[in-house]
Order: structure tokens, then C-alpha cells, then sequence
């Protein structure tokens, strides 16, 4: 008889915890009905995340575009020109522009503002107008069409 008392004992407390779940189970519904602008602004940024990604794709590509039309300019101008430039000008452009890798991550540093433009304006401004033409259009074009 000692024993059918601790079963009983034991549907008690089984029956207990069932209840004692349920009401925190209904404490986080009445807590989320409560909390639907924050659902909705997740999500919102969770459906967004594909286009984030596509953006990121095209910020990429339009940096390798550029960049590779950048370092071609500069290897033709280094090429042709040189015996007659400066060697810490040649220096420079090697260092900032001197794989695509390197410009891609300065277009970036431009255009995040990781950097100033002028810094690489001044670099570039010593290999021909071509040169500083494309520089410039890539500013104006980061500037206005890529971060608006």
C-alpha cells in the first residue's frame, strides 16, 4: 500500500509541472503578441537579406571592373614611361595599385571612407590624364549612383 501512494504522489507532481509549463508556455505568447513591431522589423531585415547580398555582389563587381581597368592603365603607363619616373611615385603606385587585388581593396577604402579619396588622387595624378580621368569617374560614380 506504501507503494500505490508514492505513484500517486508522483501523477501529482507530473501534473503539476504539465500546468507549471503551460502558464510560462502562455506568458511567452502574451509576451510575443505584445512584441510585434520587433517581429515585424526581424522580419523585415531577414527578408532583405537576399538583396543585401546582391548588392555586396555588385559593389564587388563594379570594384573589379574598375579596378581592372585601373591597373591596366597604370602597368601601360609604367611600362612606357619607366626610365623617367620618379622612384618613390613608382614605389607608391606599386604599393597601392600594384595586383587588382590591392586596388579592389583600395576602391573600397575610397568609397567606404576606410580612406581618403585624394590620397590615391595624388598617387595617380603623376601617370597622365587617362588615368585621372578613369580615377575620377570611378569617385563620381561610387559617390552618387553606388551609395545613393
Amino acid at each position: 500500500m506504501g507503494s500505490g501512494l508514492g505513484v500517486g504522489r508522483n501523477i501529482t507532481l507530473m501534473r503539476t509541472v504539465r500546468v507549471v509549463k503551460l502558464v510560462r508556455t502562455l506568458r511567452v505568447l502574451r509576451l510575443l503578441s505584445w512584441a510585434s513591431e520587433p517581429r515585424r522589423m526581424m522580419a523585415s531585415i531577414v527578408g532583405s537579406m537576399m538583396c543585401l547580398l546582391w548588392s555586396f555582389f555588385l559593389m564587388l563587381f563594379i570594384f573589379c571592373l574598375f579596378s581592372l581597368i585601373l591597373v591596366q592603365g597604370l602597368t601601360s603607363y609604367l611600362v612606357e614611361h619607366y626610365d623617367h619616373i620618379d622612384p618613390l611615385v613608382f614605389d607608391e603606385l606599386i604599393e597601392q595599385f600594384g595586383s587588382v587585388a590591392a586596388t579592389m581593396l583600395a576602391c573600397y577604402k575610397m568609397t567606404t571612407g576606410g580612406e581618403d579619396w585624394t590620397v590615391y588622387y595624388e598617387i595617380i595624378i603623376h601617370t597622365g590624364w587617362m588615368n585621372v580621368l578613369l580615377f575620377l569617374c570611378f569617385i563620381m560614380f561610387s559617390q552618387v549612383a553606388l551609395m545613393n
